[in-house]
């Protein structure tokens, strides 16, 4: 279903279900919620041939067979005081270029946009690279709420029983889960998007030792520094300390609720499932997270994950650069007076939830060609131009 500002009476013709929750992408009904969702077998979640040999699969796209349009409430933007022309606008510029796949706007718990292009389609299943970074943050607050984890400051080695470093750093011993989330490691690390540590990661046996073996540069906690590595040690240690896969604990308490099924999900050498890139879903799929977020835990049957847990995730704990701060892999912008947590995926993959405006946008790219994606720089204009259909 394609909810376009561009036409007022092409959207009354569309034919739209009415559910009354705020949190509109829950409000399925136990035999609407889509079954997959809720009994998964890992194992036959697509796994690319010659899975674990590179660090960074390619990025084709799946198909989700399942159809929620029904789950959803759709109205028209100026339903929500929306100025229809500067969204119009802010759909055209983002429709020029050749690697958009989607934008999806929800606000005040309907849809009041939703556009897809260059061939895509809403059942189109694509990696969401780093965006899933923030959805890692939430599976390891789920574990620690559940009590398979201590708290954020639990040693990592703890948490890895069965991995034993190749060097006796004084500063590894005091790498913490809070270190993970936050990006403070004091690792070493190559952060390049064709030429990174990952590259040299890829070439060995086991990659989570590869990453605890890592040089430590400083203390953990004293600098933010980007490092994937860190999200995949998250990733096994959801696995060591639940005794189920990240897949397996994420569909379980996660994805389910929320009526997800990752299309492919990546593997390491070890069956570690990939932590924070290499998850396939769909913009709506990611729209839900944005939603919980939006929603502090929350869905029309309870919390999920706690409202203390979201708020220290969307908190500033680093702010690297002047305009963006860091939180529980989450990053935290600063948009024309609003503070905005980001789910940000390499090429262009976003979840922004805009807590003033009640709001959740969504934005995906294509990432088939890493070329085109190093070519094209991301940018926030789509949402800046929202914010200001919204405020005007």
């Amino acid at each position: 279903m394609i909810l376009s500002v561009l036409s007022k009476n092409k959207f009354i013709q569309i034919q739209m279900a009415v559910v009354g929750a705020v949190f509109c992408t829950s409000a399925l009904s136990a035999t609407e919620q889509e079954p997959a969702a809720r009994k998964v077998n890992c194992e036959n979640i697509f796994q690319a041939p010659e899975h674990g040999k590179s660090f960074y699969e390619d990025n084709p796209t799946y198909k989700d067979p399942y159809d929620d349009t029904g789950a959803w409430t759709f109205v028209h933007p100026k339903d929500r005081g929306l100025d229809t022309d500067i969204l119009k606008e802010a759909v055209v510029s983002l429709g020029k270029t050749k690697r958009a796949f989607s934008a999806i706007v929800v606000k005040d718990g309907a849809v009041v946009l939703e556009r897809y292009f260059n061939g895509s389609s809403k059942q189109d299943s694509n990696n969401i690279h780093s965006a899933s970074k923030s959805i890692m943050s939430l599976l390891i607050g789920m574990a620690i709420e559940k009590g398979h984890i201590k708290s954020i400051d639990q040693p990592v080695l703890e948490l890895l029983p069965n991995y034993t470093p190749t060097n006796d750093s004084k500063w590894l011993k005091k790498l913490s889960v809070y270190n993970l989330l936050t990006m403070s490691s004091g690792m070493k690390w190559r952060d390049s998007p064709v030429s990174g540590t990952e590259y040299d990661i890829q070439k060995k046996e086991d990659w989570v030792q590869e990453i605890i073996d890592l040089p430590m540069m400083r203390a953990p906690g004293k600098k933010f520094f980007y490092n994937t590595g860190l999200t995949h040690l998250m990733s096994a240690i959801i696995s060591e300390a639940t005794g189920k896969s990240a897949c397996e604990f994420a569909h379980e308490n996660l994805f389910g609720p929320l009526g997800i099924t990752a299309e492919h999900w990546g593997r390491d050498p070890q069956g570690y499932y990939s932590g924070g890139y290499n998850l396939y879903m769909t913009p709506r799929e990611m729209t839900k997270f944005g939603l919980l977020v939006l929603q502090s835990g929350r869905i029309p049957s309870g919390p999920i994950v706690s409202a203390d847990w979201i708020k220290q995730s969307v908190s500033t704990h680093f702010r690297p650069y002047e305009d963006f701060g860091y939180g529980y892999n989450w990053w935290i912008m600063r948009v024309n007076g609003h503070v905005i947590p980001v789910a940000w995926g390499w090429g262009g993959q976003m979840i922004y939830v805009v807590p003033k405006l009640r709001s959740v946008v969504v934005i995906t790219r294509n990432t088939a060609d890493a070329d085109l994606v190093e070519a094209e720089p991301l940018n926030h204009d789509f949402l800046k131009k929202f914010i200001e259909s919204a405020e005007k």
